[in-house]
């Protein structure tokens, strides 16, 4: 009576009687090597064909050591056989196993059976899959985005890496939320975007460079902070990507026409000092003499066309009186 196999790493076994004088070679080679196999070998899968998916199927026999019944599937494709942009297809027999599987091919490989859904080894990963007999799963408990939206996740002293060209994305309204409390939020309402500090403390923006507010491609400029080298501590309005404002060490710097507005309530004026030694100059159309509060110091343009005189000096008290006119001679 011939040897039969087992069914899944088809260990071989001999039928009574049969095998005298090679039970050591039968053991050895078609038992013993296939457990070992099984238990801790490692095969390189190295050979692909197809083109979109790649395909790499692993060899199987009856009484030997093949790539199906190894404990350890490393992959790589060192002819560079998977074109740019494909995926590689392992497949595997329809038998319960488990394999350790580690993807060095630079590509996406899905381990799976033939004509079944399977399981997606990210480029550069390494996971453990189970063949359950009819399809290939993923044995360990992973959880996906939905299952964190939905119950939450809590993770101490952990870091969250998202690789190549991942994205995570939230719909409107929904909110990104940091600190103990939810102090800070980063949403999208459907109409605006929003940076929101509703907590204690100040919000910041760190840069060990430059910080800058931009347009939305990047092409220009609005407010440059710089925060190392020689001008250290600047800040830079702009428009149109040309510097108008500069703070310095000694004040500010204003580059092209300084054009003063009044409030809606009010005149325009440009204000010198605080308090008791604040002088101001600004402008009307009558006679400031009792209508213009200020401090002595201060200067007034009367701007109406046929009126003179022009120029007003302030020349005592802080209520509206005190005015003089200041008189120039020639034409």
């Amino acid at each position: 009576m011939a040897s039969t196999y087992t069914s899944t790493l088809k260990l071989e076994k001999p039928a009574q009687g049969e095998k005298s004088g090679v039970w050591g070679n039968t053991i050895n080679n078609n038992i013993t090597d296939i457990v070992e196999n099984a238990i801790a070998g490692l095969v390189t899968i190295n050979t692909w064909t197809q083109a979109n998916p790649s395909l790499a199927t692993l060899t199987t026999g009856n009484g030997a050591v093949t790539e199906s019944n190894a404990a350890i599937l490393n992959l790589t494709d060192t002819g560079n056989l998977i074109p740019s942009g494909a995926q590689g297809r392992v497949i595997v027999p329809a038998k319960s196993k488990i394999y350790v599987v580690i993807n060095g091919t630079g590509h996406e490989v899905q381990v799976k059976v033939s004509g079944e859904a399977g399981v997606v080894i990210p480029i550069g990963q390494n996971m453990i899959v189970a063949c359950n007999g009819t399809t290939v799963l993923d044995p360990l408990t992973r959880l996906t985005l939905d299952q964190i939206l939905a119950n939450g996740l809590v993770a101490t002293n952990r870091a969250v890496s998202l690789a190549g060209t991942s994205t995570l994305s939230l719909a409107d309204d929904v909110k990104a939320k940091f600190g103990t409390d939810n102090d800070l939020e980063i949403f999208h309402d459907g109409n605006h975007s929003y940076v929101k500090d509703t907590g204690t403390g100040d919000l910041r923006l760190l840069g060990a460079n430059n910080v800058r507010i931009q347009n939305a491609d990047g092409s220009k400029n609005f407010i440059v902070a710089t925060t190392n080298g020689s001008n250290s501590g600047r800040v830079s309005i702009l428009y149109d990507n040309t510097e108008k404002l500069r703070t310095e060490a000694a004040g500010t710097t204003t580059f092209g026409e300084v054009n003063v507005q009044g409030f809606s309530s009010g005149v325009p004026s440009v204000t010198l000092g605080t308090g008791s030694t604040k002088v101001t100059w600004t402008s009307g159309s009558g006679n400031p003499e009792g209508s213009v509060t200020a401090n002595q110091g201060s200067i007034y343009s009367r701007v109406t066309s046929a009126s003179v005189p022009k120029l007003y000096s302030k020349q005592s008290g802080t209520g509206n009186t005190g005015w003089y006119p200041i008189a120039f001679t020639g034409t």
